[in-house]
């Protein structure tokens, strides 16, 4: 099954990769420290498409 779903997901990054620029300031990728097994710290790395919320007024 994760066969089949790779190349649908490769175009889903390949898209991200071309439309983030216009949608988000800043990189490509966002890292984030994270704690993993026995509390050895590791890097997360992931797609930066969150926008800000806007307060209501």
């Amino acid at each position: 099954m994760s066969l089949a779903l790779l190349p649908v997901l490769l175009i889903l990054m390949l898209a991200l990769i071309v439309l983030n620029p216009f949608f988000n300031r800043g990189g490509l990728f966002f890292v984030q420290q994270r704690m993993g097994r026995d509390c050895k710290p590791f890097k997360a790395f992931k797609f930066r498409t969150m926008t800000a919320a806007k307060r209501p007024q």
